[in-house]
């Protein structure tokens, strides 16, 4: 079992309270978490011969970040989580493709995202994080194509600090809820409907996108994952997300996925 914490509150977190109170930091982790997660993870594996493992999010939308998660990365070493496995990986921000809604941040582009990515990892490297310890990308979709791109994935995964990313990591909702704005009415996203979620587009479509970044991270000797998936983006929707019809599309949309690896 591998359960990811973070996702949207990643980059609202900090490590015991090191971000200015200016920040953008209103969740607080603690070393108590650190060792509630190691408990966790010994009582799984001694009670119930349950192997579970954690990929950790840290902040990369508050600015100068990365010196906040060295704390982090820090603390998971030493409760020999990252030694023995338990962490399989860090992940830094959640959907940094996302930001160019943020341009305050100076990352609304790929090149200043990497940049900014690479110093990431490097000062994590300082902290104790092993080689393979990062999963990178937690990018929002394969859709945005200046970032979501072959060129770029191979950037990451042989540029300044990749000895240190063990797998690639995507998101994908092939409908959405979300409210309307430029991807979906440029027609990248379509809005969720009963019928949308049972097309072919909902299932294949969805695998066709990734599988040329698939293919990059299989050629680079990185497993490729879904850190997100689901049927509809935003909550889902009632009667579609929530009844049998969501089970058909997991279905055939696991099926579609798994054959691209």
């Amino acid at each position: 079992v591998n359960v990811r914490l973070g996702g949207n509150s990643a980059d609202q977190s900090c490590f015991e309270y090191t971000l200015p109170a200016s920040s953008q930091c209103s969740e607080n982790l603690t070393f108590a978490d650190v060792d509630g997660v190691r408990l966790f993870v010994d009582s799984a594996r001694r009670e119930y011969a349950l192997n579970v493992t954690f990929v950790f999010g840290t902040n990369l939308k508050a600015k100068n970040a990365a010196r906040y998660g060295v704390p982090e990365v820090a603390a998971l070493r030493r409760s020999g989580m990252l030694a023995d496995g338990s962490v399989v990986g860090l992940e830094v921000g959640n959907e940094p493709d996302s930001y160019i809604q943020h341009p305050q941040l100076g990352m609304n582009f790929f090149p200043s995202y990497h940049k900014e990515f690479v110093d990431y990892l490097l000062s994590y490297a300082e902290a104790g994080l092993p080689r393979g310890g990062v999963q990178a990308g937690a990018f929002a979709s394969a859709i945005r194509k200046d970032w979501d791109n072959t060129i770029n994935v191979r950037s990451l995964l042989q540029g300044n600090g990749s000895e240190f990313i063990g797998r690639l990591s995507m998101h994908n909702y092939p409908t959405s809820t979300c409210k309307p704005h430029w991807i979906e009415r440029w027609g990248f996203v379509t809005r969720a409907s009963m019928a949308a979620l049972l097309s072919r587009a909902a299932t294949r479509g969805a695998a066709e996108q990734f599988e040329p970044l698939v293919r990059v991270a299989k050629d680079h000797h990185r497993d490729f994952v879904l850190g997100e998936a689901g049927s509809c983006s935003c909550g889902g929707l009632r009667n579609v997300s929530d009844v049998f019809t969501a089970a058909l599309w997991s279905l055939d949309y696991l099926s579609e996925m798994s054959k691209i690896g």
